[in-house]
C-alpha cells in the first residue's frame, strides 16, 4: 500500500540475508543458552532476543518502505500477532501438545507450518488489504502520542503474550506439560490486537472520507456562493444598462458617444472569455475576471494550459 525508499532497492535483499543469519543464530547459540539457564532466566534470554529483533524489523520496515515510524510500529505489531497466533496453534498447541510424535517428523512438521503460515497471511491479506490501501500510503503521523501509543500497545502484547508463554512450560524449557487454557488466552490476545487495528483503520478510513466529502461540500458552497455574486452583479449591470440606454436616448449629439463608448466598456467585460484549452482553467479566470470587475480591479492572463488535461 506504500512505495518503497530509494535505499529499500539495496535494503531488501540485505535483509532477507540478516534475518536468514539470525533465524540461525538463534538455533545455534540462543537455544544453547536458553539450555544452561532456568528459572526466570529463560523468559529473560527470550524477551531480550525478540526484542532486539523486533527492534530490528522496524528499523528495517522503515528504511525500506516510505513510512512513518508510527507506520512501522503498526505494521510489526500486526505481524508479531499474527506469526504468535501461527506459533501458538502449530508450535505449542499441536506440536508439543495435541501430537507430540510431529517432532520427530520434521519434514512433516515443516510442511504443515508452511501451510498454516500462508493460510494465516492469506486471511491476514484478504481483512486488511483493502483498509491499508484505501489510506492512500501514509497511515498515521510522527507525533508523539502515535508513537507513544503504538509503542505501548505493541508493549503491552508483546510482555502478555511472554506472560503466558511462562504459564505454558511452568517456567522451564522441557514442555512436559501444556497449559491449553494459557494458549487460548494468548490467542486471543493476538487475535484482539488485529481486531483493534482493523477497527482503528476502517475509522480512520470513515474520517478520511468524512474530510473530502466535507472539502467537497465546502468548495460546492464557495461555487454558490461565487454564483449568486455573479448573477447578482450581472442584475446590477443589467439596471445601470437600461439607465444608460433611456439617458441615450435623452442626451445630446456630442454627448452621445461618451455614454456609447461607455456601454461597450460594460459589454466587453462579461463577454471576454478566456479560451487556454482547459474548460476547467476557463471557468476559474471567468470567475476571477468577474470579481476583478466588481472591484474595479484590471485583470491580465498569461496561461498556457497546453500541459494540463481537459
Amino acid at each position: 500500500f506504500t512505495k518503497k525508499r530509494k535505499t529499500g532497492k539495496w535494503l531488501l535483499p540485505v535483509g532477507w540475508l540478516v534475518f536468514s543469519l539470525s533465524a540461525g543464530i538463534y538455533v545455534t547459540y540462543v537455544l544453547d543458552l536458553i539450555k544452561q539457564v532456568s528459572g526466570i532466566w529463560i523468559n529473560a534470554v527470550n524477551v531480550l532476543w525478540y526484542v532486539l529483533l523486533s527492534a530490528g524489523t522496524i528499523l528495517y520496515i522503515y528504511y525500506s518502505f516510505d513510512l512513518s515510524k508510527a507506520d512501522a510500529m503498526f505494521l510489526c505489531a500486526g505481524a508479531y500477532s499474527l506469526q504468535h497466533i501461527e506459533y501458538v496453534i502449530i508450535n505449542e498447541v499441536i506440536a508439543r501438545g495435541v501430537c507430540k510424535i510431529l517432532l520427530e517428523r520434521l519434514w512433516d512438521y515443516v510442511l504443515m507450518c508452511i501451510f498454516t503460515t500462508a493460510l494465516f497471511y492469506c486471511i491476514f491479506y484478504k481483512v486488511f488489504h483493502q483498509k491499508l490501501k484505501d489510506s492512500g500510503g501514509r497511515l498515521f503521523e510522527d507525533n508523539p502520542s502515535n508513537i507513544a501509543f503504538w509503542g505501548m500497545l505493541f508493549g503491552i502484547v508483546f510482555l502478555a503474550t511472554f506472560i503466558w508463554q511462562a504459564i505454558f512450560v511452568s517456567n522451564s524449557n522441557t514442555y512436559d506439560h501444556v497449559n491449553y487454557q494459557g494458549a487460548t488466552v494468548d490467542f486471543l490476545i493476538c487475535i484482539l490486537l488485529l481486531w483493534v487495528q482493523h477497527g482503528i483503520l476502517q475509522i480512520r478510513n470513515i474520517n478520511q472520507e468524512k474530510e473530502i466529502v466535507e472539502h467537497l461540500l465546502y468548495e460546492r458552497k464557495r461555487q454558490y456562493e461565487l454564483s449568486r455574486e455573479n448573477i447578482e452583479t450581472i442584475n446590477h449591470k443589467c439596471h445601470d444598462l437600461k439607465h444608460q440606454i433611456a439617458a441615450l436616448r435623452l442626451a445630446p449629439e456630442d454627448q452621445r458617444e461618451d455614454y456609447i463608448r461607455e456601454l461597450e466598456e460594460t459589454v466587453h467585460t462579461f463577454e471576454r472569455l478566456y479560451k487556454t484549452g482547459n474548460d476547467t482553467l476557463d471557468v476559474l479566470l471567468a470567475e476571477k475576471q468577474t470579481l476583478c470587475a466588481q472591484n474595479d480591479i484590471a485583470l491580465t492572463v498569461l496561461a498556457d494550459a497546453g500541459g494540463l488535461s481537459g
